[in-house]
């Protein structure tokens, strides 16, 4: 039964992220791999709040969902969140993957995402750098996520 969850959701992943099932693995003329999308997962130990809660995080809805396997289309990336106990059973929360989202508007997304977060979820503030700036959101599970924006110019 494992196997056949899992086969399924990488069905629905290379499906989402335009591959056939019979797609190879295909190398350039250098011998550098061809990539076609960037993904990246967390896990999860309930699907249906992390669903809730990157669904008002995102403001849509996950492209690929399975019984153990959410997927949201993010800036041409899938970001992924996965049932723990079937994908990452030795995963430990917050140190699993560090995902970091560059946005438009780092003030409005603080803004936006600040005014959905309740506890255990919280938010930190603005972290303003020479060239950089982020903020750091941590989910029910404890896992981190980071939004930034890069200064124009220097």
């Amino acid at each position: 039964m494992r196997f056949l969850i899992i086969k399924v959701v990488l069905t629905a992943i290379s499906t989402a992220c335009g591959a056939s099932q019979s797609e190879d693995l295909n190398v350039d003329q250098n011998g550098s791999i061809k990539t076609e999308r960037m993904g990246v997962y967390i896990s999860s130990n309930n699907l249906n709040q992390s669903l809730e809660f990157y669904g008002s995080v995102f403001g849509i809805a996950p492209e690929v969902q399975t019984p153990g396997f959410l997927g949201f289309d993010i800036s041409d990336g899938l970001f992924a969140i996965v049932d723990k106990e079937t994908f990452a059973p030795d995963a430990i929360y917050g140190n699993n993957a560090v995902p970091y989202i560059r946005v438009s508007d780092l003030s409005e997304a603080h803004a936006r995402i600040k005014a959905i977060v309740v506890p255990p979820a919280h938010i930190s503030e603005i972290i303003r750098e020479d060239y950089l700036s982020l903020f750091k959101l941590t989910d029910p599970d404890g896992n981190i996520v980071e939004f930034y924006t890069v200064r124009q110019g220097g």
